[in-house]
């Protein structure tokens, strides 16, 4: 809330549209959600708090994958592509989708500080859970207020976002559980276990 503070709400919300989270990724999934935040003309001095810490911003998985993996390229953002190429009726392949050039949305030595930190969440904090058995990993979790309720509790949804080995990224993972509680269990042992399967076959 503080950094919200002093980078105030025009800057902030720009921040938040560089790393995708505006929108759609243009991934070319059709009927794709889009993640939606309110103008930063409308915030007030509360409001800037919450956008802060990540209330009231509207994302989707493949959003913080997207967004996670910017960190992992050293600060470039690379919109998203779920085919890259296809083959002809002679069965020659062809490009399908050119991704556009990728964007520096921050310096290499913010992203390399921020790998850091999500490094020692899994290394020695509460994600540690996630930690693969044969790599480094570096991720954070998360939980979501909904506001809906059930047998009088709040229904969450929980997050662990990474990717993995840590010093030389080559695979971002994203976990979300509907209906989560408010333990980091919920996703991170997931998160190791598809790390470790990707490793296993990579052997």
């Amino acid at each position: 809330a503080q950094i919200a503070a002093r980078l105030g709400a025009r800057r902030l919300y720009r921040y938040i549209a560089d790393f995708g989270f505006i929108g759609d990724t243009r991934a070319g999934i059709i009927g794709e959600q889009r993640g939606s935040l309110d103008p930063p003309s409308s915030w007030s001095a509360i409001r800037l708090a919450n956008v802060g810490f990540g209330q009231g911003v509207s994302v989707t998985p493949l959003q913080v994958a997207t967004a996670y993996a910017a960190i992992a390229n050293g600060g470039y953002y690379r919109e998203p592509y779920v085919l890259m190429s296809m083959l002809d009726d002679n069965g020659q392949e062809y490009a399908y989708y050119m991704p556009p050039a990728p964007d520096r949305i921050m310096k290499a030595s913010t992203a390399k500080k921020l790998i850091s930190l999500l490094k020692e969440t899994v290394d020695n904090g509460n994600g540690a859970a996630a930690k693969p058995d044969f790599a480094t990993a570096a991720g954070k979790t998360a939980t979501a207020q909904t506001g809906q309720y059930e047998n009088g509790k709040e229904l969450l949804v929980t997050w662990f976002a990474g990717f993995f080995p840590a010093e030389e990224p080559e695979y971002v993972i994203v976990i979300m559980k509907e209906r989560g509680s408010a333990s980091t269990k919920d996703c991170t042992p997931v998160f190791k276990y598809i790390a470790d399967m990707i490793i296993k076959n990579k052997l």
